[in-house]
């Protein structure tokens, strides 16, 4: 068995060098597009309520992990742990049972869909500058979850992998390379 593990020092320095990324190449067509005025919209309140949607979306995100481990395992929800790992501002959610490789790619990709890409779409239907910010974060918040699906290129997509017990990454058999 191989581990793939994922340098969370990295993960964050990328996310920091993504997350302008991310949020000029979706605000500046929405500027565009809209006829918002950004200075009007974002008062104290709004960014008040900015932050609460930022806390609930960091604890959505990892439930969204959790429900599809569950869908994915026989075990469910008896083999997930959630946590967070403070030295690296990184939450995680971890399942104990093996896992095919194409139902661990839905599991990682599906919270930045749910809580970013969809919002993002909703945000330039509706005109509004606080569903585009929070689906902003909501994909930079992603980062991690993008570079484990890098990670999991050239492994056969029906072959089973194990969540890494300890660390960020998974672990699986070098034979199921393609």
């Amino acid at each position: 068995m191989k581990e793939k593990i994922i340098d969370l020092k990295k993960v964050n320095l990328f996310s920091a060098l993504f997350t302008p990324v991310v949020f000029i190449t979706s605000m500046l067509p929405y500027a565009a597009w809209t006829s918002e005025n950004f200075k009007e919209n974002f008062t104290i309140i709004t960014f008040l309520f900015l932050i609460i949607a930022m806390i609930i979306g960091i604890i959505v995100h990892e439930l969204i992990h959790g429900v599809c481990f569950a869908m994915f395992t026989k075990s469910g929800f008896r083999s997930l742990k959630f946590g967070a790992m403070w030295k690296h501002v990184a939450f995680y959610c971890h399942c104990s049972e093996d896992i095919k490789v194409k139902y661990y790619i839905v599991t990682l990709l599906m919270p930045s869909i749910i809580l970013g890409f969809i919002p993002l779409i909703l945000a330039y239907m509706i005109q509004s500058f606080a569903l585009l910010f929070f689906a902003c974060m909501m994909i930079s918040g992603g980062v991690g979850d993008f570079y484990c699906v890098w990670l999991l290129r050239g492994i056969n997509k029906d072959c089973l992998i194990l969540d890494h017990p300890d660390k960020a990454g998974f672990i699986y058999d070098p034979k199921e390379i393609q």
